[in-house]
């Protein structure tokens, strides 16, 4: 939660950023975190209550208030997002929670406007509305009674105490921004960006020993299919050595059948006659055993296929590694020139300061002047130069 006063001069601004779904026009805006595609999902939960366009209903209650000459802040603009352990189907009911307690602390009659924001980054809510304070005779502008430190110090605290208990479960509001209490826009955008560059890193590291793990698991397959390769083919080179060639049987005599020696047989050398005495299941188990050879080199060629793949996966790993550094060196670029700015800014802003309340009070005086030129003195007018 975020809370920030809006000086008059910054009122049509802030609120044209808020409706900007309903403004009907188109334009460049600073905040590029902005989606123009989503605008349309962004929705007003004080439409009910409070039908007419932000600015004038602004213009026209301001007119029903006392307002004092030196007052500057006319608009107070509370801004909510949705925490990111609830679930996205609750956040509907989460806005209307935080809505209903802010209407009924500031006044229904003084909400301008609570527009909810789908199309940036985080899901969030502008809460606008008039500092309104009641006494016994009138009603009058007061942003300094209405947004105490007191006050600030209790918000983050009650609507996370009010939230939980219309939705039945805790709601953790207290993140760790809030609890160090209530941090400007600017030191919010700040957190976030060095968030989502550690959230890069990390992704980076993982992307690392994912790309590591894949490697070592194709490197073990391989050296197991080629072990097992190897083994098969010692065995059919063993085999294959007490295996005759046709060659050797050139010396294998043939006896026909003759008046004398009626037999039918051949004569076979010793050595070659040893070498056929392997018996039947030494030859199936050398047909065997190639069978064996030959699945496990299709199945080696397999691995091998597989492997190119893994080869080519872990390329587009490292591609994707390579995009997620280049992605964190931005993120620092990008939070190192955030930090200049806004060193030059610092040192900018009380010259600033100086500048707009010294044109401030030169604008006030002229609007008085001008108010006692046309407007003639009434009743009123004199109790106002009285209290001031």
């Amino acid at each position: 939660m975020n809370c920030k006063k809006i000086p008059k001069t910054a009122v049509a601004q802030i609120l044209d950023h808020c409706g900007r779904s309903d403004s009907g026009r188109s334009c460049i805006r600073a905040n590029q975190n902005i989606d123009p595609t989503r605008s349309h999902l962004n929705y007003n939960l004080a439409a009910e209550i409070q039908p007419e366009p932000p600015l004038v209903f602004h213009k026209e209650r301001m007119k029903e208030i006392y307002v004092h000459g030196n007052a500057s802040v006319t608009l107070v603009n509370w801004i909510v997002t949705a925490p990111q352990t609830l679930p996205e189907e609750e956040h509907r009911e989460f806005f209307k929670a935080c809505f209903d307690k802010w209407k009924n602390d500031y006044g229904k009659e003084n909400v301008v406007s609570a527009y909810v924001h789908l199309d940036e980054t985080s899901p969030h809510m502008h809460f606008c509305f008039i500092p309104v304070v009641k006494t016994d005779t009138r009603e009058k502008l007061c942003a300094k009674e209405v947004i105490t430190r007191n006050h600030l110090q209790k918000a983050h605290g009650e609507m996370e105490e009010y939230v939980s208990e219309i939705l039945g479960h805790h709601v953790d509001i207290l993140n760790g921004a809030t609890r160090e209490g209530n941090k400007s826009l600017a030191d919010f955008k700040r957190g976030k960006a060095k968030e989502d560059l550690e959230k890069a890193e990390k992704e980076a590291e993982r992307i690392v020993e994912q790309a590591k793990e894949k490697a070592e698991t194709i490197v073990k397959d391989y050296e197991i299919v080629s072990a097992a390769y190897e083994n098969k083919k010692d065995v059919m080179d063993k085999i294959d050595s007490l295996c005759v060639d046709d060659e050797e049987f050139s010396d294998v005599e043939e006896h026909k059948p003759t008046s004398s020696e009626p037999k039918h047989y051949f004569k076979v050398p010793a050595n070659i006659w040893y070498r056929l005495k392997i018996s039947k299941d030494t030859v199936d188990f050398y047909r065997a055993s190639q069978k064996e050879a030959m699945h496990q080199l299709d199945k080696l060629v397999k691995y091998k296929e597989a492997n190119r793949e893994l080869l080519g996966e872990n390329h587009s790993l490292k591609k994707e590694l390579a995009e997620a550094k280049e992605s964190v060196e931005e993120y620092k670029k990008w939070i190192k020139k955030f930090h200049n700015v806004f060193r030059k800014l610092e040192k900018i802003i009380p010259d600033f300061q100086k500048l707009y309340k010294r044109i401030s009070k030169e604008i006030d005086a002229e609007e008085e002047k001008e108010e006692r030129n046309i407007k003639p003195k009434s009743r009123n007018d004199f109790n106002y130069d009285i209290e001031r």
